[in-house]
């Protein structure tokens, strides 16, 4: 009997394989392919609000993405700027809230011609008690 119970468990188990991959596979979130650069590192340099550019080393470069990985506190990105070589901006006010050691979701850029030259961020830290948080920005080519 439980031979049998064996046998009939693995038949079920190996008929819904291939559903149960097809449900893998749909459910799974896609992923950024490219070579992501460490642009610039700030830190904080004062509790609550602050203001700081991250100047991008020349050559400047084509960019499709940014993301920001967070150390040392929690913090809370309300602006930023992103400059381009051509002069052009583009200003992202949604707020980015990344805790102590995560990273930001990633942001689409404008794609052309146009390189990144610098990336300005307001943000704020918990400061005293949690410390400064530094903040890298990251770039996807």
């Amino acid at each position: 009997m439980k031979k049998q119970f064996t046998l009939a468990l693995l038949l079920v188990l190996f008929c819904l394989a291939p559903a149960l991959e097809g449900l893998a596979q749909t459910t799974a979130k896609p992923m950024a392919t490219g070579t992501w650069d460490a642009i610039g590192t700030v830190k904080a340099a004062r509790m609550g609000g602050d203001h700081d550019v991250v100047t991008v080393p020349e050559p400047h470069m084509h960019y499709s993405k940014l993301k920001f990985k967070v150390t040392d506190a929690p913090m809370n990105i309300k602006k930023m700027v992103i400059n381009y070589d051509n002069g052009e901006a583009q200003t992202i006010s949604n707020r980015y809230e990344v805790k102590k050691g995560g990273e930001s979701n990633v942001i689409d850029l404008k794609t052309g011609t146009q390189k990144l030259k610098s990336v300005e961020l307001w943000y704020d830290t918990q400061g005293l008690i949690k410390g400064k948080a530094s903040v890298t920005v990251m770039a996807m080519r």
